[in-house]
Parts: C-alpha cells; structure tokens; sequence
C-alpha cells in the first residue's frame, strides 16, 4: 500500500514526491515517458534565474530514496476507489535495456535506424531506450553492450498497486501549432516551436546547443517569434492566455543573444505577459541586450525560393525576411481521468496541481504541487545511528563498466584502504559498502546519479565526511583525469579537521504566523490541525488588506476573509495576538525565541505574511480616485459617465520596476460592474493588459461590452485645471498627442512593500531583494523559502499577487513547515571558525556578509567578530576577504585548498 501515488513527473509532481520524502511518506512517481522530469529535461535555461540547479538534485533524490520508487514508461489504465483506498491498474511499457546499463553508448553507435535514445542530461533513471518502431531487428545493440543490458525481448506488463491518495500532475498538451496553417508549421522547414527551439538550445539534444536553421543547417541570422499561436484566440485556438510564452520567448530571445549577438531577433505580440516576480526586469533587461519587441500580431508566413518572410504593419506595410520563425504555442487541457471540468476543460480538483490544473509556470506549478500534498502528514524520523566510527580514511570505486583495479593499486601502495564494486549502486554494491563502511572520513569514486545515496548511506553509519567524485562523468570527458581528482578528494579530506562541534536541536513543534491578513489566517489553519500556532498582528484587527476589496473575477474576498477569521478564532490550537509587533529573534531554526512587544514565542518555524501596501499616488482630488476608492462609488451606485482609468501607475517605472500584477484584472473586473449598473462610457489607457491565464476571457468580456482600450506606451499624464481634470497621452497608432476631459480618473495603482518590511527582514535575519519584497533562496523551486532555515514567506509580502494566489502560496508555506517540523531534531555545526586572538575587529566580514550574519561583540574590551551559526550558509565570503586570516571555513580551509591544488 503506497501513502501518495503522484500521476506525472514533471515539475509540479518532482516537487511533490520531494517534499513527501522529505516527510518519510511512501510515494510512488507513475510518469509515462522513459524519464522523470517532463519539459524541465528540455529547458536549456530557466527565467529569471539561468540554472536548473535543484532539478537534477531532486531527480537524483528519488531515484535513490527509500521512501520513492517510480515507474517510467507507465500509464494509468483504470482508478477504482473504494471508501478509503484507490486500486491503479498500470500499463508498463518495455524499454527493452535493463539497469544493467553504464551509459557506454556502444549501442547508440551500432544502431543504423536511430532507434536508441540517450536520457535527457541528468535525468533518471540514466539508461537509454530503444524504439521498437524505428529499429531494424538487426540486434546489433545486443551484440555491442558490454554489460549484456539490452533485452529486445522484453514484454509489456500490466500491475495494479493500491494507495491512500492520488495526485494528479501530468501537465498540460501543446497547442498543436499544425492549426494555423497560415504559419507555414509543418510545411516550411525554418519555422519550428518555442519547445522545438529550446531542444536546439540545449546541450543534450541533436545540434548540441548550436542554434541551426532545420532547412541547411546554417546558423540563423535573423529569428522573428510570433506570440499567441494557440491562445487568445476564439476561433483556432482556446480563449484564455496561456501565461508561460511571453516569458518563454524573452528567455529563449536573451539566450540567443548572449550566445550570437549579432543575431538579429524581433519578438511579435500583443501583450507582453510578464507579471511575475522578477519578470519585468528580465524583460527590461532583454531588450536593452537588442531584442526588438513589436506589437503586432502577424497574419501570416511565406515562403519563396527557400527564404521566409512575414509582413506587418507599421507606419506602413513591411514585408521583413528572416531565417528562422519560432511559434510561441500555448498550452491546451489534458484530462484523461474523468475528472470534473472548467469552462476551459481543465480539471477542477483539489488532488490536481501544475500545468494540468490551469496555465502555470514553474513557480506556480511547485507551490501549487506543494500546497498539494500539505494535507498529508509525514512519519516522524530521526534515525538513531551508529556508533563513532573508526578515524582514518576509506576509499570506494565503483568501475561502472570500466576498470579502476590499476587506480586501485596505486592507491593501496599509498597506504590506503580501498574497495572496488563492479556496481556500487546495485543492491549488491550498496550491501557491500555498508557493510565494509568502518572509517569516518570517505572517498566514493562513482557516479553523481547516487550522491544523495552514498551520503545518506555514509550518515546512517555515523559517518559525515563524505566526498563523492563523479567517476563516470569524469570519464567521459578522459578517464585520465580520474586519479588526480580521486586524489584531490582524498587530500581534502586528508587534512580535515573533524573536531569541530556538532550539536542537536531539538525542533520545537509550534509556529509562529506574523500577519494576519488572508495568506497568514490560510497559513495558521493549515498548520493549527497538528500543531500550536501563533498569529502575530500589528493591527487591532484580523483581514488585512483583503477586507476592502469588494468586487473580484469569480471570488468574493470579504466572504473569504470572513470565513477565515471565524474559524481562525474558534481555534483551539490558534493564539491570536493583535496590536503586537516582532522586536527581536534570538536562538535557531527549530528552536527560535521570538519576542515581541507583548510577550516571548519559543517556536521551531516563522511565517512571515505580512502582506504589502498600495502605491500612494499624488494627486488631491475629488474627481481622481484609486481602483479600491472606485468599489465604494460602485457599490453605492455614484457613477459618472465618463471614466478614464490609468494603468500601471507606481508600477513599471525606475522606482517601482515590477509589474504589480493584479492591476489589470481589476480595472476589468470594476469596469464590468460599472456596465452591470449602467451605460457608463469606460476608457481605459494601458502598456500591457496582463489579464494573464484564464482571467484573460473577462477583458475579451469587457470589450465586447464596449469598454474601450487604448494602448500607450508612454504614462499618461494628468492635468488639474479647477475642478476639471484633463489626460493627456500619446496614441502610437497615429503618433499623436490626445487628450481626454473625463468625469472621473480612476488609478490603478501597483502594489509596493511596507517599509517596515526592512525593519523586520533586519530582525529575523533574512533578506529582501532588490526591489524590497522578501526574498527566497530559489524563485522556482524554493519560493517560498526565506534565506534563513526555518522562515518561510507568503503572500504580497513575496510578490504582487491576487487573493487566490496567496491563498495557494500559503498552504505551501504551510506545507513546508510540516516538512521541517518531520525530523525530532536538527544536526549542526560551527561551519566557520574565529581566531579570536587574530580579529582585528575591522568589521570587514561584516560588511561581505550576504545573510547578515555576521556582528561585532565586545570581550575584554575588544570588537570581535560573531557569527551566527543559525543563519550563515557557508559561502566562504568572509574567509576569502579577512585581511588577517582570523576566519577559517571548517569544512574547506586553507590548508585543505593548499594540499589539492598540489595534487594537481
């Protein structure tokens, strides 16, 4: 019986299957292809980061997890539920190559018809696959494997397995492309998709990385992308926006320009959807690197003589020829499970997350998947381990299809302990290396696939020095590099100095809520079911910001703070503290002392969801109101006739460079309770309506209903004259300067951080980014955590989000701290160490430090460093700029970096 089985190994169910073996839950991973991962196996690059960093480090997890298995190459044949239990009748496809396989690529060699396929870069399991439908039956790649891996003989089997939940991420369909016949897709070799570009840019797909035109295999010189093929689109494609492209196209755009910059690439769109945190920047960032971005949506691609054009309109008509065409397609439903759907045909259900439940990016999809599983509670753990182990240093090799025994030897004559495996990971390997595991400092010369293994294996025997070289890697690139960097590992380790002091924390199981706005009454509930919650609240009252929101798209935000505050205080588990401020912080995570104007919290984890506040625009009028002070005109029935509402005003500016995300959707959202009253005449001026997702149909909704949009690039300004008010702004269609005399100017205002967020991020420990939200430490994979273990974000606090968004990222906020609170205890050490002697007190340190944590104290009359154990990551920042040497990391000092570099 499994606890959660995960349908779908993409981003959203990786995420998940994560954190629930993070909690000892017992997952299964069902994932149809011969790889886990989906589309982040095809991303060359992620925005508005560059690296995939935690991808494979959570591939690598599962495979080798003790709580996770996965069925690659399965589908789901039949779910029948019973009062308490699911029963799953799964398909297995044959791969046809067993785990027997090195990865020596003997077979993809011989084979003639390219029918075996290489895993993706860093996925798993790393083992090809061979296509029965292309291959020859030559049986050459049985004949070639060394191993003896390759069984063409294989058959599909059919299993059934039972389990408590199911979760249900295997993503969405791309839009088939092949509809828009005008585009040339399928019929004129240069123009290809956004996801076909991103294999091309991709180190491990056919061109290597290289950017070459499908046509002659020559780099493209100029790259047009055209937006919204699929999406926006009643009559081909489906309505709604599928919110991922724009950002898709900017990414994959600054990628191509970073590699040939003298590529010329034009974007073509509508509206550039860029309203997540971070992603206005990077799209202000791209188009300074050259990008030219045109709002226009092109009719058409041709093709004469081999060479494709597209036309669009400008001042006039220009025909432009380019060498490549991308199609930014969307994203369509993909519901196979009989599950309940929207309007849109996408499932409705509380078991669902990701790309499968709506359009999402990364970061959505793993809050989602996250706020997914926060209802299943994990098996407290800490294993008990054994004894100390012996000093001195083992070495392991696994040969992996080749053969170390020469390596082997030499290293024996030096006088070290080593072990060879033909296979350390087989269940034969890993028996072995526990079993002959006696010393407390280790050398696994393998693979970095089991990293996660070989070092959870290594804890388990009491043993925390481990190095693992990742032979086969290094292999492939020569296998004369494997000794000196085996040897490098082993003179690390050599001078490692194991005295440091390492300690247990025991957690403490209750949480700490500061806000009590609607991410922090959602977060506090999710929590409050098992443990002891706290709501700490400056004001007199619970809501926040929430309560003077009136109208919304498809919820009712009163109703919503209303319901969370009545069962918030009806509570047993939830202390509410109102009128209550956080002054200091002291101890660490797990066990923090929380103090605060009224009283002290000894808690083992914080939530901080302290919300954000409207921009305060300048004007003093009675005629130029906010879209909040609107609501009150609407619901009172005090409309004029003319309204003129502005658009991104505090926001998409040099002070406030992000976009506030939720001004779009309201301005529609009121403008449509406007016409429900009457025949109001509605204008609204705009750079980009970002209605992003399925919100998308309700400004289509609010055109058809006659309010009238009319784009601008530039802020329009206002001009007071008595009591009239004029709005001067520029029309780029004619170029022209206009103006417009209306009854009322209604600003949408952005969203910005409370100033006293700094404040508070200074007293907690934790950073806030350059725009004065909190930070986490991974904008995709860990978003909600702060850069301070045990401190989680959520809400407006993180970002401009809407009511619904926070409520999703709370219950991941939530989740995470179930996850943190799964062990009984945390293990630590003093990862840096002071010379007390030596401190000069210059307070250099302090200043580097990117985490603050770092002080000066006073002893004996002297300034001395500090460092606060319980917030420093061990960057190595303040070693490397100390001017007298007092600092020292304890894992990595000089003298270990001094005796590698001489191995070399």
């Amino acid at each position: 019986m499994k606890d959660v089985t995960i349908v779908g190994a993409g981003a959203a169910g990786i995420r998940a299957a994560v954190e629930l073996d993070n909690r000892n839950v017992n997952v299964l991973l069902i994932e149809k292809n011969f790889y886990i991962g989906g589309k982040l196996t095809e991303l060359s690059r992620i925005y508005p980061v560059c690296e995939l960093y935690f991808a494979p480090r959570f591939f690598f997890q599962l495979n080798d997890s003790v709580n996770a298995d996965m069925m690659t190459g399965s589908e789901i044949k039949e779910i029948r539920k019973t009062e308490d239990t699911y029963t799953i009748q799964i398909k297995k496809s044959p791969r046809y190559v067993t785990e027997k396989c090195t990865l020596c690529l003997e077979c993809v060699k011989a084979c003639t018809k390219k029918a075996v396929h290489n895993p993706p870069f860093q996925s798993v399991p790393q083992i090809v696959y061979i296509d029965r439908e292309k291959c020859g039956d030559c049986r050459l790649c049985e004949e070639v494997c060394p191993e003896g891996a390759v069984n063409l003989d294989e058959k599909e089997e059919i299993t059934e397995i039972e389990t408590q939940n199911i979760l249900y991420s295997v993503g969405a369909q791309l839009f088939d492309a092949s509809t828009y016949s005008e585009y040339g897709y399928n019929r004129f070799p240069d123009v290809i998709t956004s996801i076909e570009l991103e294999k091309m840019l991709h180190p491990s797909f056919e061109t290597k990385g290289e950017l070459l035109r499908p046509s002659d295999g020559k780099r493209p010189g100029s790259i047009a992308f055209l937006q919204c093929v699929g999406s926006r689109d009643t009559v081909k494609g489906e309505p709604y926006c599928s919110r991922i492209c724009c950002m898709q196209a900017l990414n994959e755009a600054k990628v191509i320009k970073e590699r040939y910059p003298d590529a010329s690439v034009t974007i073509f769109f509508t509206d550039l959807q860029c309203s997540g945190k971070g992603w206005e920047q990077f799209c202000e960032k791209t188009k300074k690197m050259g990008v030219d971005v045109i709002r226009y949506r092109v009719p058409a691609v041709y093709e004469e003589n081999g060479t494709v054009y597209i036309e669009y309109a400008e001042d006039h008509l220009v025909t432009k020829q380019v060498d490549m065409v991308v199609l930014s397609v969307g994203i369509s439903p993909h519901n196979e499970f009989g599950l309940p759907v929207n309007e849109f045909g996408f499932p409705v259900s509380d078991n669902a997350c990701g790309f499968f439940l709506n359009p999402a990016d990364i970061t959505q999809s793993v809050q989602e998947a996250l706020a997914a599983v926060s209802g299943i509670s994990g098996r407290g753990y800490n294993k008990s381990f054994a004894g100390a182990p012996e000093p001195g240093l083992q070495i392991f090799l696994c040969d992996c299809g080749d053969d170390f025994h020469v390596i082997a030897e030499d290293l024996r004559k030096e006088g070290y302990t080593v072990f060879v495996s033909d296979a350390l990971c087989t269940d034969e390997g890993i028996s072995a290396f526990c079993e002959n595991l006696k010393k407390e400092k280790v050398v696994v010369a393998a693979c970095s696939l089991h990293e996660h293994l070989f070092q959870r294996l290594a804890r388990e025997k009491g043993t925390h020095f481990v190095e693992v070289v990742p032979l086969r890697e290094i292999k492939w690139v020569g296998k004369e590099k494997c000794e000196p960097l085996i040897k490098m590992a082993i003179a690390k380790l050599e001078h490692l100095d194991t005295s440091m002091k390492w300690s247990q924390i025991e957690i403490v199981p209750e949480a700490v809520v500061i806000g009590g706005g609607v991410s922090g009454l959602t977060a506090a509930l999710e929590l409050a079911d098992t443990y002891k919650v706290y709501i700490v609240e400056k004001s007199s009252t619970l809501g926040g910001r929430a309560q003077k929101i009136q109208y919304s798209l498809n919820y009712n935000p009163r109703l919503i703070v209303k319901d969370l505050i009545e069962k918030v205080e009806t509570h047993s588990n939830i202390t509410i503290l109102t009128e209550t401020e956080v002054t200091d912080l002291k101890g660490q995570c797990g066990n923090f002392l929380l103090k605060t104007n009224r009283n002290e919290i000894n808690c083992g984890a914080i939530i901080v969801a302290v919300g954000a506040d409207e921009f305060n625009h300048e004007y003093m009028h009675p005629n130029i109101i906010t879209q909040t002070e609107l609501e009150e005109r609407i619901s009172t029935g005090d409309i004029p006739d003319l309204i003129v509402m502005i658009q991104c005003v505090g926001s998409r500016n040099d002070e406030n460079p992000w976009c506030s995300s939720i001004c779009c959707s309201k301005a529609v959202c009121n403008s449509l309770h406007i016409l429900e009253q009457g025949d109001a005449e509605i204008i609204i001026l705009y750079r980009d309506m970002r209605t992003s997702g399925f919100t998308d149909v309700y400004y289509r909704k609010a055109r058809e209903k006659g309010v009238l949009f009319l784009q601008n690039d530039e802020m329009p300004s206002i001009e007071v004259k008595g009591e009239t008010v004029l709005v001067n702004y520029v029309d780029p269609i004619v170029n022209a300067k206009m103006n417009i005399e209306p009854d009322l100017v209604v600003l949408s205002t952005g969203v910005v951080p409370q100033k006293e967020s700094f404040n508070l991020a200074e007293i907690l420990g934790i950073s806030v980014d350059k725009t004065g939200f909190f930070r986490g430490i991974h904008p995709k994979f860990y978003p909600i955590d702060s850069t301070r273990e045990g401190i989680f974000l959520c809400g407006q606090c993180h970002s401009p989000q809407n009511v619904p968004e926070s409520i999703i990222q709370a219950k991941a906020a939530a989740s995470r701290v179930k996850t943190f609170f799964s062990p009984k205890f945390i293990e630590t050490f003093d990862k840096v160490t002071i010379k007390e002697e030596v401190c000069s007190g210059c307070a250099t340190c302090v200043k580097v430090c990117p985490f603050r944590a770092i002080s000066l104290k006073l002893k004996n009359g002297r300034s001395i460093a500090r460092i606060d154990m319980s917030i420093c990551k061990d960057c190595g920042l303040c070693v490397g700029c100390c001017p007298v040497s007092a600092l020292s990391q304890s894992l990595l000092s000089d003298e270990q970096l001094l005796s590698m570099v001489e191995v070399l």
